[in-house]
């Protein structure tokens, strides 16, 4: 997969970092309350003995703490990626999944920390307890890894529900403008195995719809109605620039096609220039010369990127 997003800038930061304390503030009260019931239950019926019935109760309201906190920052870097105007995309799940990983790993160090602190206040330096208090530290660093594996797996549900919702509204949206796919490759065949046929697939993994002649095109298809059908119900069409294509007759016909959209003044054609130097599209085509244009030579993300930013995605 494929890095489209920036990070979170330093008022996005901010915003998460503020949102985050806030409920960490709620979390660590509650948290207080709970260790100081159970402490008082215990005191009370004078039963601090078994130690594991202390400390298990301890790493119960430990463990939710922490569930809790966890999830919180996770919240927290979303809502900041949503107030920023960020999709929610591959890059955006590496940031956050890998912050709330060293989070959990920090909230791991503490919790035997407080846990070994809880002890000492409670027991003393007795060494009957140790055994035990080992044993329940033991257990919450191992519920801790099943934490972080949990959200590192809602952050991908997350991401999968956001890609599913987003893939449903541009089909509505398509449907609506009577436009079935995102986007038309256009392209010359000698450039499908190096550069076109890994261009169409990273932009179906990015979530658009793409009409591209191997997996569009049928047995007994006439190429031209193929051609024509995809222009006419394609919102962009991502034109391969390179010195196949200006040597060949189809390919050149599609862009006839793409250009005749943009008679209103609408963007439709999107330009990549694959092997090809500003000379050579200058040559053959000055009006495209003089467009911005993605360049295959910086990276297939690259790419991507710029083509998902050029559709306002």
């Amino acid at each position: 997969m494929y890095n489209y997003a920036m990070p979170l800038d330093a008022d996005g930061r901010r915003y998460a970092d503020n949102l985050f304390q806030n409920s960490a503030e709620d979390i660590e009260k509650d948290a207080l309350r709970q260790t100081a019931e159970i402490h008082a239950a215990f005191s009370k019926r004078s039963i601090w003995l078994p130690c594991p019935h202390y400390a298990g109760a301890l790493g119960r309201v430990f463990l939710d703490h922490f569930r809790r906190l966890a999830q919180a920052r996770m919240v927290s870097l979303l809502s900041a990626y949503e107030k920023a105007g960020l999709p929610f995309d591959d890059a955006c799940l590496q940031e956050i999944e890998t912050e709330v990983v060293q989070f959990c790993n920090t909230l791991q160090q503490e919790a035997a920390l407080r846990i070994e602190q809880e002890a000492q206040r409670v027991f003393g330096d007795r060494s009957a307890a140790d055994e035990e208090r080992q044993a329940v530290t033991s257990e919450v660093r191992d519920e801790i890894r099943k934490i972080t594996s949990r959200v590192a797996r809602d952050l991908r549900v997350k991401r999968d529900e956001i890609i599913l919702g987003e893939r449903r509204a541009r089909r509505a949206y398509a449907a609506g403008l009577g436009k079935a796919w995102d986007a038309f490759v256009c392209h010359a065949s000698e450039d499908k195995e190096e550069f076109v046929r890994p261009l169409a697939q990273a932009l179906q993994d990015s979530g658009l719809t793409v009409w591209y002649d191997e997996s569009t095109l049928k047995v007994g298809d006439s190429l031209r109605m193929a051609i024509d059908g995809g222009l006419a119900h394609s919102r962009f069409g991502i034109v391969v620039l390179s010195n196949n294509f200006f040597a060949k007759r189809w390919p050149q016909q599609e862009l006839d096609g793409l250009v005749s959209k943009e008679v209103e003044g609408v963007k439709v054609i999107l330009p990549v220039w694959h092997n090809i130097s500003f000379e050579d599209v200058c040559r053959n085509s000055p009006m495209l010369a003089g467009r911005l244009a993605a360049r295959s030579s910086d990276g297939l993300p690259e790419v991507i990127r710029q083509l998902r930013e050029a559709m306002g995605l």
